[in-house]
């Protein structure tokens, strides 16, 4: 596959990495796979010192985007990958999370050129040390009201953001810490519903941040932001997020 091809690609894959030298090779070797897809991949490596910037003078990375150098967190980190981005449609695909296989970003593009979503979501496949498959992050059908709920939330691995739509909201917010990718979808989702691809886009390793927090965090940092502040969308954020709050806590308060 020759990511150099200058003509825009359909996909954007951005990784973000910090001193993760062998799950880097990882995923830029899951990229490099893809088949007969137009895509590029940028790397942001935030000025990493365990070897990283060894490899990435490497021939294997010698048609991807790098950028190296000191950032303010990996959520800024992944908005300056989209900067630079050229691609129709943004998929956020971090160190050490893999696509599903060969074929997974042919099968989605067919979605993105038929229906030109302002968003597509897939599902992600959360894995053991061992290889096996220990449970789905995403669901086959996106149904409003479960993520409304906070009954799911939708992984940013197997999410296309379009390029344009991701600008005009501004990206990731970088008040919310880990909350910040699900911010984000909320407000994708106030303009339209996704276009759900009904199959797994990446597998990622099952003791992530996001996989091991308390499940009110992701809501009660972004109701902090929105109930201190004046925000366009704020009344219905800080509807949804305190459903999602009280479920969240019924469901502690039956374990």
């Amino acid at each position: 596959m020759d990511t150099s091809i200058r003509e825009t690609p359909l996909i954007s894959i951005i990784t973000v990495t910090r001193n993760d030298r062998l799950g880097l090779l990882r995923t830029r070797l899951s990229v490099t796979s893809q088949n007969s897809v137009s895509i590029e991949h940028i790397v942001v490596d935030g000025d990493s010192d365990d070897g990283t910037s060894i490899e990435l003078a490497s021939p294997l990375f010698s048609t991807a985007t790098i950028i190296s150098e000191p950032d303010d967190g990996i959520y800024d980190a992944m908005n300056k990958g989209a900067r630079s981005a050229r691609g129709q449609y943004l998929l956020f695909l971090n160190s050490g999370d893999l696509l599903k296989d060969d074929s997974t970003l042919t099968r989605a593009s067919v979605a993105l050129l038929r229906d030109q979503p302002e968003w597509a979501v897939g599902i992600s496949e959360m894995m053991s040390d061992e290889g096996r498959v220990l449970r789905l992050h995403g669901a086959r059908r996106f149904h409003r009201k479960v993520f409304t709920f906070g009954l799911k939330t939708v992984p940013h691995q197997a999410a296309f953001l379009r390029s344009d739509i991701y600008t005009i909201l501004g990206g990731y917010s970088l008040k919310f810490g880990i909350a910040a990718d699900q911010e984000l979808m909320y407000r994708f989702l106030l303009r339209s519903n996704p276009r759900s691809l009904g199959f797994a886009v990446a597998r990622c390793d099952s003791s992530g941040i996001s996989s091991t927090v308390d499940p009110t965090e992701f809501p009660n940092r972004i109701l902090e932001f929105h109930n201190g502040r004046r925000h366009a969308c704020g009344a219905r954020v800080r509807a949804w997020l305190g459903r999602v709050i009280l479920h969240a806590h019924h469901g502690r308060d039956r374990k």
